[in-house]
């Protein structure tokens, strides 16, 4: 880690810990995060917000554009790979990307090499880059030779191997409360204007709350520019990506139905009505809220505790 990560993680802790002190019952950074839930919450919106005002600040890391190939940040060890697999949520076929370190590093060295500042930067998706704070804060609790060893045989940053740590949190539908990550999704007829657009929802962690005790969300792109915002913020978002033309590249691939033109005229003409029309695909979308496992950690930590 250079020097700009230590100035980064610095302001950021200042920031956050200032954020954390006006909140009723916060919890110090210094705290056991394996003390309670609570307290493994509150340090997993502390790492969330880290990461993505790291990424932010740096300005290394970007979405792809039109359906570009993700690209990993050269010389920092990682290769992309991708499959393809049916998406619930889109009800679609689409490509899912993970990121797999040089055999060569150990996973908590080629983790810590995303908080570099790169000078060519590099392309990942939301579901890869949602992955990457999670892993951090497992590494923070850990401790890198913990971590190494339960890592020792196999380590991607993976949508699947990212959940094996969280708990699902079924009677949620949007994440709500401190560490807890999940999904604002789009219209499912986004992809048939958008076939190759970044405006299919956003992963989010919700990272802690405004003034008026509101949630604040954060994540990666254009829509967190600024740092975390409000959920009524990200539906604007999505609904302003949902209407948006297609794009030169996109054009050929439009395969805009009936339906899909009279909900777009629809929204267009009565935007009041997009925030309940997301509501109810948010109802019956697959995504969960998840956050991560108290339990789980705990035993891994003790389970390697005993061994030494």
């Amino acid at each position: 880690m250079n020097k700009l990560f230590y100035f980064v993680r610095a302001w950021s802790f200042g920031y956050f810990l200032l954020f954390f002190l006006c909140q009723e019952g916060h919890v110090h950074q210094d705290s056991n995060p394996l003390e309670s839930q609570e307290s493994l919450n509150r340090r997993m919106a502390f790492q969330a917000n880290e990461f993505y005002e790291f990424v932010r600040t740096n300005q290394s890391m970007r979405l792809p554009v039109d359906g570009e190939e993700q690209t990993a940040p050269k010389e920092s060890g990682w290769t992309v790979e991708k499959t393809l697999i049916f998406h619930e949520g889109l009800q679609c076929l689409v490509y899912a990307h993970n990121l797999k370190p040089n055999s060569g590093l150990k996973p908590s060295e080629a983790l810590k090499n995303f908080y570099k500042k790169y000078d060519q930067p590099f392309v990942l998706g939301c579901e890869v880059a949602w992955c990457i704070p999670l892993f951090s804060c497992i590494l923070e609790i850990l401790t890198p030779d913990v971590f190494d060893t339960h890592f020792s045989r196999n380590f991607k940053i993976t949508l699947d191997q990212g959940k094996a740590f969280l708990k699902l949190l079924s009677h949620k539908k949007a994440p709500d409360s401190w560490g807890e990550c999940g999904y604002f999704m789009n219209t499912i007829r986004y992809i048939e204007r958008h076939p190759k657009g970044n405006g299919t929802g956003h992963n989010v962690y919700c990272i802690g709350f405004n003034e008026q005790n509101q949630p604040l969300y954060h994540g990666i792109g254009l829509t967190f520019k600024e740092g975390p915002q409000l959920k009524s913020h990200l539906l604007e978002i999505l609904r302003t990506d949902f209407l948006a033309e297609p794009t030169e590249v996109e054009k050929p691939f439009v395969q805009e139905s009936a339906d899909c033109r009279l909900v777009r005229l629809g929204i267009a003409k009565n935007p009041q009505s997009w925030a309940a029309y997301l509501n109810h695909h948010q109802q019956n979308s697959p995504n969960v809220v998840m956050v991560l496992d108290h339990q789980k950690l705990k035993s891994i930590q003790q389970k390697y505790a005993q061994r030494s």
